[in-house]
């Protein structure tokens, strides 16, 4: 994406010769890959005309003008289909966009449509979905339709929401890059709620070096988000509790990025987190209390319509007793506070995104280090904490091994220090230099 913008800062190209050249490519390859659910060709070369035509006399507005984006399809935007994959809301067509997509619109952005989700974003899969490059493998979820879009040059940039890894667990899976904010940087306004208390919207690209114009359209603060003192030592740390599942691959991807960070001048620390079976008990109560509370109150003639994950989740929050769900918002709390005092200790932490690499995608369990846990628990097992501390994250590739198949890692960092996470994730993804098969040049 940075590429692109800086051929259309110089000219090389126009907002409607690259609008043009993804939407053949949706024309030809969506059929396949089906990331994208509603899109119109007129109404995106009308706003890549317009976006030629200010640029002309103003310059480039952002990082953003003139780049063709889709846009997860529980996010709001104006006069098209946005159903959250839910089979009764399939006509439900947006009145307004949301707060996140008017700021993209503002600042340029070619909006060409929607990309798919799992239904009700309840599951990290997105099984309406192919992978563009390995069919078998699961393109991961619940923003499954955006990294997808961006792996098959279908967008050059997305917008996907999470709330127990739906950002970077796609972004594993199609060795794509995304970002989950500081919890509350970004309005969720206009966004199809799932889990308030641990929802975010962020943004996805193909590189991390991509994600900082997204997030300063995003988040009209983003440029403040840094503590950082220019030429201070660089501290970085490691949870071995988020090694000692890991899959050979990803074990050697995180040990490459920490190999580079090391060269980079960091200090490499060992650092204690939550473990991560203790983080995903408290985010399951926590999360199956919140979501049943927006669906009861919501779709209450619906319910049976969720799928089956959501019934799971329903049938989980009916049994919960509230002390549980108390005691789960104290230990969260404790989880915080853990996590912040490491950030007095480290700059950065570097720890898988998942600890296998991606499944099939019809696989109901997911075997890891030789024990068998269910689809999600398996793909959120090192996700779900940042989504309960509020901590900003990115996903990036770190080793790759074939079509589709590789690892990637966590860069987080402390609260409201997206821009120093962002600008270090994008240091290790040019150190790292890994090659990738990209289906879109410009």
């Amino acid at each position: 994406m940075v590429g692109a913008s800086e051929a259309l800062a110089k000219g090389e190209v126009t907002s409607v010769e690259l609008t043009g050249i993804v939407l053949k490519n949706v024309e030809q390859r969506n059929s396949r890959i089906r990331a994208v659910t509603h899109f119109s060709e007129d109404l995106a070369l009308a706003a890549a005309q317009a976006a030629d035509a200010c640029r002309g006399v103003h310059g480039m507005r952002s990082g953003v003008d003139g780049i063709p984006f889709v846009i997860k399809e529980c996010i709001d935007t104006a006069d098209t289909v946005c159903s959250s994959g839910l089979p009764f809301l399939r006509d439900r067509v947006g009145s307004r966009d949301a707060d996140v997509v008017k700021r993209l619109r503002d600042a340029g952005a070619v909006i060409l449509g929607v990309c798919a989700a799992d239904p009700g974003m309840f599951e990290p899969r997105s099984p309406a979905v192919t992978h563009p490059q390995a069919p078998d493998l699961t393109v991961g979820g619940s923003s499954g339709g955006s990294a997808a879009a961006l792996a098959g040059g279908l967008a050059l940039g997305s917008l996907g929401t999470d709330t127990g890894g739906s950002i970077r667990i796609p972004s594993a899976c199609c060795l794509t890059a995304g970002l989950k904010p500081t919890y509350g940087r970004v309005s969720a306004r206009g966004c199809m709620p799932l889990s308030p208390s641990a929802d975010h919207i962020g943004p996805m690209a193909l590189n991390a070096a991509d994600l900082p114009a997204i997030a300063a359209v995003i988040d009209p603060g983003f440029a403040l988000t840094t503590r950082r003192p220019p030429g201070a030592p660089l501290r970085i740390g490691h949870a071995p509790a988020y090694w000692r599942d890991a899959a050979p691959e990803t074990r050697a991807g995180i040990k490459a990025a920490l190999d580079i960070a090391r060269d980079l001048g960091g200090l490499i620390r060992e650092v204690q987190l939550p473990d991560p079976d203790e983080v995903l008990e408290f985010h399951a109560s926590i999360f199956v209390a919140e979501a049943a509370a927006f669906y009861f109150k919501e779709f209450p003639e619906h319910l049976e319509d969720c799928g089956p994950t959501a019934q799971i989740v329903f049938d989980m929050a009916r049994r919960q007793k509230a002390y549980e769900f108390v005691q789960a918002c104290a230990r969260r709390e404790e989880a915080r506070r853990a996590v912040d005092a490491t950030f007095e200790d480290v700059d950065f932490l570097i720890v898988p995104t998942l600890a296998v690499a991606p499944p099939a995608r019809d696989a109901t369990v997911v075997s890891i280090a030789g024990a068998e846990r269910d689809f999600v628990s398996a793909l959120v097992r090192y996700t779900a904490l940042f989504n309960q501390t509020g901590h900003p994250v990115v996903s990036l590739p770190v080793n790759v091994v074939g079509p589709g198949m590789g690892a990637s890692a966590q860069i987080a960092g402390a609260r409201n220090c997206d821009r120093d996470v962002v600008a270090f994730a994008a240091t290790l993804e040019r150190e790292l230099a890994l090659n990738f098969d990209r289906v879109l040049r410009i």
